[in-house]
């Protein structure tokens, strides 16, 4: 393969992972808002579509692993979901009752998308700095992470909801007539995705190397929604830290996120084990920073501490994963290894919302804090060696 070709199988899916990022934090931060100031959602039913979201992430990750199982569709029928549920949602008040079903195409298309782009960029990553694919899909991530709420407080801000919704269905059907493009030249093609049995993904499952990262990913997966969810609200009620400024504290985190992440894109790494305890060590001791309630400044550096978790703990978990196996088991291992995400990321904020509807909003890191320490006490009792694969 030519480097000409390895660099556009490589920089592609950094755009598409970028963009399906930046669109997914514009959809969460936004859609709520939208549903109760616009279709009268009442703030208790919000939640409900929501988790449209992540059972169509399931439902297009199924879909491109054993309805479509060639990789070079997954982009093509991905961005026509999103653009059909972008476009469908700038209608949303002529089509209110068909809302949920729009926001559930959205995920369905980024769900059929997103499980492929990691492990495409992970095999052609350079000979020598096998980490760079990961790591350069982890910076593509934080970059959509940080751009995401600075385009959507402007576009709602200059133009409203319709617009920024129709804005993005444009950009999903850029990206699909660039897919399109791609597979008419075979430029971009994955190799087809087998559609292996229940018994090939237990094997998977069960060696050593894969399972630790799949369960340490898990409990951080469950700490991350309550952060997004309810650090502001508790930044304000707590210790009367503005809306904006709680908002800055999230970015600044961030970036703090994003720096390392850039920071060792280009690592030599073959893995991460040892080094994977100061993560998993820094992650409870940051709950705990907002949970336990001892002064604004603690807090703030808790949040900000969160970065640290934020920036390693998945990226290294799914290159230890994509390690683990040869190159032909990549895809499956990248379709496993997000279930752990998904999972958690679906069960989190109902735990939290139950917590909170018992003790109030503040209680929310205590929610949190147990999957912290059991993490901790994971990293501690599995990273002190190597994993032999």
């Amino acid at each position: 393969m030519s480097e000409k070709a390895r660099v556009s199988r490589f920089i592609f899916p950094l755009s598409q992972t970028f963009v399906l990022r930046l669109m997914s934090v514009v959809t969460q931060s936004v859609l709520p808002v939208y549903l109760v100031n616009f279709l009268g959602y009442t703030v208790k039913n919000v939640g409900i579509p929501i988790t449209l979201i992540w059972i169509g992430n399931a439902v297009g990750a199924f879909l491109a692993f054993y309805v479509i199982r060639r990789g070079r569709l997954n982009g093509v029928i991905g961005f026509v979901l999103i653009a059909a549920s972008y476009f469908g949602l700038a209608e949303g008040k002529a089509f209110a009752g068909l809302v949920p079903l729009f926001v559930f195409l959205g995920g369905a298309g980024s769900g059929s998308v997103q499980p492929l782009l990691a492990p495409t960029v992970h095999l052609f990553s350079p000979n020598g700095r096998k980490y760079m694919g990961i790591g350069s899909y982890s910076v593509a991530l934080s970059i959509g992470l940080v751009v995401g709420p600075f385009v959507a407080s402007f576009a709602v801000n200059q133009a409203g909801y319709a617009l920024l919704f129709e804005s993005l269905g444009l950009l999903s059907f850029a990206y699909l007539a660039i897919s399109i493009i791609f597979v008419r030249s075979k430029q971009l093609e994955v190799n087809s995705i087998s559609g292996e049995t229940v018994s090939y993904y237990r094997k998977l499952f069960l060696q050593s190397g894969f399972t630790r990262e799949f369960i340490l990913n898990f409990l951080y997966s469950l700490t991350l929604p309550v952060i997004l969810s309810y650090a502001t609200v508790t930044g304000e009620a707590e210790y009367g830290i503005g809306a904006s400024s709680m908002l800055r504290l999230m970015t600044v985190m961030f970036v703090v996120s994003l720096a390392i992440r850039a920071a060792i894109s280009t690592s030599k790494s073959t893995r991460f084990d040892q080094s994977m305890i100061l993560p998993g060590v820094v992650l409870p001791f940051s709950l705990a920073a907002m949970a336990f309630h001892t002064s604004a400044l603690v807090f703030s550096l808790g949040l900000i501490g969160f970065g640290i978790p934020h920036a390693l703990i998945y990226p290294w978990a799914l290159y230890n994963s994509l390690q683990s196996v040869d190159s032909g088991a990549a895809p499956a291992v990248s379709y496993l290894f997000s279930i752990s995400s998904g999972a958690a990321e679906t069960a989190s904020p109902p735990l939290a919302s139950y917590v909170v509807g018992i003790f109030g909003g503040s209680s929310a890191f205590f929610a949190a804090l147990p999957f912290g320490v059991i993490a901790a006490l994971w990293v501690v009792a599995k990273y002190h060696h190597k994993v032999e694969t």
